[in-house]
């Protein structure tokens, strides 16, 4: 499945009177993968897998919306705005790298492949065995992985994206869970450290594959 974060805002906050977090649907995918697909055009790890402009604007929208998909088999897809400013995709402890769709019935990760191509595939199946490989050692048993969290270019700095943050904060920190996320953008880092979140690891994939930083929340601290 596609996963990955994040593409923020390094200077966001939570805005006043900010709008409700909502979950989202199966009616919301295409305004959702849009929206990840604007907030994500120039993501280092995006211009990687599709370094062509062109090719992106087509494929990236596919290839969005067939994570919304994904998180959406969890109940895990988080939205805020009407239209949506913003969109957090999260998988709860144990089911970040489990494959919900074998069958690609609902995900429909093959028509993103497609729209990718072979190039584009092959690298995101070795950025994904890479990334897997680090999970794996990291995050805990109570850990919960935050997929993706995007915000629309014309909201930046609105307090979307923390809003989203906060709102699966307060439901995490009274249980004691963990949350854990992946960044391949160097500005990231120091927005989620904002966020309570320290760096794990750092390391680059392979073949000139990008950088990344691994971070995780723990609340007891």
């Amino acid at each position: 499945m596609p996963e990955r974060p994040v593409e923020e805002s390094p200077q966001e906050t939570v805005a006043d009177a900010a709008p409700a977090v909502r979950k989202l649907t199966a009616r919301d995918v295409d305004e959702a993968g849009l929206l990840l697909a604007r907030a994500f055009f120039d993501y280092p790890m995006i211009t990687w897998l599709m370094p062509d402009d062109a090719h992106r604007r087509i494929a990236l929208p596919i290839f969005m919306s067939v994570s919304v998909r994904w998180g959406l088999l969890m109940n895990e897809v988080f939205g805020i705005g009407d239209p949506l400013s913003g969109v957090a995709i999260w998988a709860p402890p144990g089911m970040a790298s489990v494959d919900l769709d074998p069958a690609d019935a609902i995900v429909h990760y093959r028509e993103a492949a497609t729209a990718m191509g072979a190039e584009a595939e092959a690298r995101y199946d070795r950025f994904l065995a890479e990334q897997h490989a680090v999970r794996d050692r990291e995050m805990g048993l109570r850990t919960w992985y935050l997929a993706w969290l995007g915000v629309d270019r014309a909201q930046q700095r609105s307090g979307a994206g923390a809003s989203l943050l906060q709102d699966m904060f307060a439901r995490l920190d009274p249980i004691g869970d963990d949350t854990y996320l992946e960044t391949e953008k160097a500005a990231n880092v120091p927005y989620y450290r904002r966020h309570q979140f320290e760096v794990i690891s750092e390391g680059a994939i392979s073949s000139g594959g990008p950088p990344f930083w691994t971070m995780r929340r723990n609340p007891g601290r």
